[in-house]
């Protein structure tokens, strides 16, 4: 009997210990996923009205190190509103801020503010039409203009 009552304490220890973690990682799941809601459109209009100070400075540093083929600093900057920056000098400047991710790994997808010398080939008119083709291509980039040579972009691995 005493086994008995010892083996029923042990499960509900687990059983408890179990469903607290089941319940913190689907917490810590839908926290994540419910605060890191992608930006629309509109937004990232917003977004780029009320850092754009901000991103010309920091292009203008960003293409000086770049013509002089010095490395940049492609981390995280909070101030700007940016976790990443990538820029190229082929065949002219390309640079994009990546501003919002959802996603883990190759699943990953978000959105940025991206300086192009070159407009792109194809602009969309909106973030919500380059969901419809994003679905259909791998390593989909698609842009939308914002001001002159600045545009936001949804972009997606897979």
């Amino acid at each position: 009997m005493f086994e008995a009552k010892k083996t029923m304490r042990i499960l509900k220890i687990l059983t408890l210990t179990l469903t607290s973690l089941l319940l913190l990682v689907l917490g810590l799941f839908g926290y994540l996923f419910f605060s890191t809601q992608l930006p629309n459109t509109e937004e990232m209009h917003k977004f780029y009205s009320s850092h754009h100070a901000d991103l010309d400075k920091e292009n203008k540093e960003i293409i000086s190190k770049v013509m002089a083929g010095q490395p940049i600093n492609s981390k995280e900057n909070r101030k700007i509103g940016y976790f990443n920056v990538e820029a190229t000098l082929n065949p002219s400047i390309s640079i994009k801020y990546y501003t919002h991710q959802q996603g883990f790994g190759v699943g990953a997808y978000g959105t940025g503010i991206a300086y192009l010398e070159i407009p792109p080939h194809k602009l969309y008119a909106s973030l919500e039409e380059m969901n419809k083709d994003s679905n259909s291509m791998e390593g989909f980039v698609g842009f939308g203009l914002l001001s002159h040579n600045w545009y936001y972009f949804r972009w997606e691995l897979d």
